[in-house]
């Protein structure tokens, strides 16, 4: 899975985990979005966000179980992602602002807006992704953002290839990490980062490459 070679065990003790708050600082209980079930800083993922991206897991490895897709999809997509996103917030949310602009343009058939790369997507781990999120699209309408690890994304459906699974799909990419992104930037995006176990019942599946790697250092 993508993400899965980008992320490097680290050795320190293991953040004391707090269900919604510091307990040492006095500060009232955090209060999370509804279903929230972890978060790293104050990103959220949901129950939704999990069984979102299990399902697409699930496509691909439908032999195994339900917690296995879960725990694929935390470790190998929504944890990094969120690592990211609390790392590089500034850049992430001026990466939104101009994705949502450019989908405008694109709708509208503005001339103004950005040219489209054509790729053929398919459940391979290149492509995943892009395959994932445009099976349930209608054929020649724009996916509303969507978000990647470092990276908002506009897809639209042009063709199912016939008798594969593959799609024929128009991609449009704002990334928000640097250009010259390495693991080691992932790894610092991960030191940094405080987790929060909102829902006990998805500890377990956290992969423990990555518990030791959320240490909450301040940079």
């Amino acid at each position: 899975m993508a993400g899965r070679a980008m992320v490097s065990a680290a050795c320190a003790s293991v953040l004391a985990l707090a269900c919604c708050a510091d307990e040492d600082d006095g500060a009232p209980p955090r209060r999370w979005p509804p279903g929230t079930v972890l978060a790293l800083d104050d990103v959220p993922i949901t129950a939704a966000d999990v069984d979102r991206v299990a399902e697409r897991i699930a496509a691909v490895y439908p032999q195994h179980s339900a917690g296995f897709h879960r725990r694929e999809a935390l470790g190998s997509f929504l944890l990094p992602r969120a690592a990211l996103q609390a790392y590089y917030a500034d850049a992430r949310a001026e990466a939104e602002e101009k994705c949502r602009s450019e989908r405008a343009l694109l709708v509208a058939g503005d001339e103004r807006a950005p040219e489209p790369i054509p790729i053929t997507a398919t459940p391979e781990q290149d492509t995943f992704f892009h395959w994932g999120s445009a099976r349930g699209l209608e054929p020649g309408a724009w996916s509303d953002p969507l978000e990647r690890m470092g990276n908002f994304v506009l897809l639209r459906l042009d063709a199912r290839v016939e008798d594969s699974e593959a799609l024929e799909l128009s991609v449009v990419e704002f990334p928000y990490v640097p250009a010259a992104f390495s693991p080691k930037d992932l790894d610092a995006a991960f030191a940094s980062a405080r987790l929060n176990v909102v829902d006990p019942a998805y500890d377990e599946l956290i992969p423990e490459r990555l518990r030791y790697a959320m240490r909450g250092e301040s940079e």
